[in-house]
């Protein structure tokens, strides 16, 4: 699957939303068989509600819609759903990105459909809580640019001039992270994950996510 430059809002418009619907399948499907890990992962999946604003900029925005298990693209936004992720990141990167991405991983493995099923939770949702938070990221020495800069806002109806804190991360590192299987705690303990400003909210999240599901 190759996404030329330009393609990052057909992925996240139709693409994305596919890919969470064979997620909720497959997990849909193992819960039946008796798979209490995949029964307790979809039961957070459906219970999560609400929109998510992606604006990539020079390429245009995307809003997501999700409900009862399911994702959809609308054109715009419902009035009285609650924004629980907002995101803005320059068009250019996504771009890159997803041709890497495409490059490396089967999209249309069930890993792949998880993954994406897995970007809602209605756990995170509590654990985030009215208050919100937002902050920036920051990547550093990526394979294309020096720096991305990656804001975003959970919870919150629209991204802040400020952020409440920043983390930085190299690229690299960040490659490891996800092909050892450490966990963003470790990177952090490891001095390779850099935090700046206020958070003490985000630790709080963090650990609460970290307790087994009641």
């Amino acid at each position: 699957m190759v996404h030329p430059m330009g393609k990052a809002l057909d992925f996240f418009r139709d693409e994305l939303p596919d890919l969470f619907a064979r997620g909720v399948a497959l997990l849909r499907a193992r819960a039946a068989g008796g798979d209490e890990r995949a029964a307790a992962k979809l039961a957070d999946i459906m219970g999560a509600r609400g929109l998510g604003w992606l604006t990539l900029e020079g390429a245009g925005e995307v809003w997501l819609s999700v409900a009862d298990g399911e994702m959809r693209h609308i054109d715009a936004r419902t009035p009285g759903e609650p924004v629980r992720f907002a995101l803005r990141v320059p068009g250019e990167a996504v771009d890159v990105a997803l041709a890497a991405l495409a490059g490396a991983v089967d999209l249309g493995s069930e890993k792949a459909a998880l993954r994406a099923a897995g970007t809602a939770s209605a756990r995170l949702e509590r654990a985030v809580g009215e208050a919100g938070l937002d902050f920036h990221l920051i990547l550093q020495e990526t394979p294309d640019f020096d720096e991305v800069l990656i804001e975003i806002a959970l919870n919150r109806e629209a991204l802040p001039d400020k952020p409440t804190f920043t983390a930085t991360v190299r690229w690299d590192d960040l490659a490891a992270m996800r092909a050892s299987g450490m966990n963003l705690q470790q990177l952090f303990l490891s001095g390779k994950l850099r935090l700046g400003g206020d958070y003490s909210r985000a630790m709080q999240v963090g650990m609460q996510l970290m307790q087994p599901p009641r």
